[in-house]
């Protein structure tokens, strides 16, 4: 583990292999959908804006399901894969996990990014942000944390984790070349 900043950190070498299964996504055909975003937290309605969030995602299974399929098998290697690291962090920082949101992957190409935002939200409570990065070969999609004066350009198989709340809002650059693979998922 490699803190970054006060409860940001990054471990390397977490989940190889990982591009594999982008290659059975895009072989089978399996839909992106474009990413929304909460309107009105009083009418719990999202809708797409892509001036705001302007990237592509599957939302993954829950990794408790017992479903099966090429999806499933990716959430459940996924989860194995990062315990130890998530693990690791939780005890450094005195954290508490009770329960994960289904994970998200999402696909940023040219020109697509994510404004300054946090992951924490009223109407679903978060308290880790996880972030792992399946590739490295595309230009621009740096994240950074204005409070913190960090702006960081992840490697392929890096899982970034940090508080969810107000304090670590953030952002990712647009993208200017190439394709930028993640993983989300969050905790409560």
């Amino acid at each position: 583990m490699k803190e970054l900043a006060p409860g940001i950190a990054v471990f390397d070498n977490v989940f190889l292999n990982s591009m594999e299964y982008i290659k059975r996504i895009e072989e089978n055909n399996i839909l992106w959908n474009s990413a929304e975003v909460l309107l009105d937290k009083n009418k719990n309605t999202s809708k797409t804006d892509h001036k705001h969030r302007d990237t592509d995602l599957i939302v993954l299974p829950h990794h408790l399901n017992s479903e099966t399929g090429m999806l499933a098998d990716f959430t459940k290697i996924f989860h194995e894969e990062i315990k130890l690291s998530l693990n690791q962090y939780v005890d450094y920082y005195s954290a508490k996990i009770e329960n994960f949101e289904p994970p998200q992957l999402l696909r940023y190409g040219k020109g697509q990014k994510f404004n300054n935002h946090v992951d924490d939200h009223p109407l679903f409570t978060r308290r880790i942000s996880l972030t792992y990065y399946l590739n490295d070969n595309y230009e621009g999609g740096d994240v950074e944390f204005k409070r913190h004066g960090l702006r960081f350009k992840a490697q392929k198989n890096q899982l970034l984790v940090f508080p969810s709340n107000f304090i670590y809002s953030h952002e990712v650059h647009p993208i200017t070349d190439g394709l930028r693979y993640v993983i989300v998922q969050w905790t409560a």
